[in-house]
């Protein structure tokens, strides 16, 4: 049940995702060419995900939670890695050995308008950049987002 919710929220995060290169940190750190790999929204999580390992508050612990975030593990995020083809099984080690625990089971091939596919993904939020920095990832987006429904249908 966990899996369809994140790939539900995947499939709707990706028709209005943010364009590669619209991320930026706001205290400016990280490799400007991974960097923009970042989506917005998942930098802004995992930097709060840092503040609160760094320095817990249940302040912040509250703003996580009613971002949709999981808390139970705050040094690891759920990301969508999107990528031009399916990961090859070499990658998949690869990134294992980073600590990133992939879904193989997950993927979604580029289709119709989406010219990326993508696969979900925990990591570790110290491996975020390294992980941008791979040549064959295009873009990182968030898979924790808390998602409400437009409202109630009409009855006339």
């Amino acid at each position: 049940m966990l899996f369809v919710t994140f790939l539900a929220v995947g499939l709707l995060a990706s028709g209005c995702a943010e364009p590669a290169g619209s991320a930026s940190t706001p205290n400016g750190t990280g490799n400007p060419n991974t960097l923009s790999k970042i989506s917005s929204t998942l930098q802004l999580q995992v930097d709060l995900r840092k503040a609160q390992l760094a320095n817990p508050t249940a302040e912040r612990l509250s703003q996580m939670e009613s971002q949709g975030m999981d808390v139970a593990d705050i040094g690891t995020h759920k990301i969508y890695i999107h990528l031009n083809q399916q990961l090859t099984s070499e990658q998949v080690s690869e990134l294992q050995s980073m600590g990133i625990r992939v879904f193989p089971d997950s993927w979604i091939p580029p289709v119709g308008v989406q010219p990326t596919g993508f696969i979900l993904a925990e990591v570790p939020v110290n491996r975020l950049d390294e992980l941008a920095g791979k040549n064959y990832v295009v873009r990182l987006d968030t898979a924790e987002r808390k998602l409400e429904p437009q409202g109630a249908p009409s009855k006339e």
